[in-house]
């Protein structure tokens, strides 16, 4: 109980925590390929072969920018996990907006940013955008279905006390 107690006390750590929890995961690789590009050559690093994969007698390049894809993909995944888990309405807003926001970062930089419209940078764009309309879904499944519960659970008390 005092734990509870607690959270209710200090609005700025249960602020904190919520800005912590729906902060995108999506951002790391975004500011990771940001950094990697402005402080080497520009977006031409990404065309730098990190390794060799053999497939079928094939040489296939992996560069750093199919690097920086796999790990927006991934992250891609454990945003839409957290956001499916999510069980507060504050997380999932917070969630939503700053995933909006990172989403017109991604595209202000692809179309404004000089030599900055390559294909890694679109992709990671779309990962972004994918990330605002799938948790904008997941928000309003998870909000019916909180709903449905709620009016289950309210009938049956109903039907109890009557």
């Amino acid at each position: 109980m005092s734990r509870r107690r607690s959270q209710t006390r200090v609005p700025a750590l249960r602020l904190l925590r919520a800005g912590l929890v729906a902060l995108p995961v999506n951002t790391w690789p975004f500011v990771g390929l940001l950094l990697t590009a402005m402080l080497t050559s520009g977006p031409a690093v990404l065309d730098t072969v990190l390794f060799i994969l053999p497939a079928q007698g094939v040489a296939f390049p992996v560069t750093l920018g199919t690097a920086f894809l796999v790990a927006a993909m991934t992250s891609l995944v454990f945003e839409l996990s957290k956001s499916a888990w999510s069980n507060r309405q504050q997380d999932a807003f917070v969630d939503f907006a700053l995933s909006l926001l990172l989403g017109f970062f991604h595209a202000l930089v692809f179309f404004a940013a000089p030599g900055y419209a390559v294909d890694v940078l679109f992709y990671m764009m779309l990962v972004a955008i994918i990330d605002v309309f799938a948790g904008l879904i997941i928000a309003f499944r998870v909000g019916r279905l909180n709903r449905r519960i709620r009016g289950f659970y309210a009938a049956r008390r109903m039907m109890r006390g009557a």
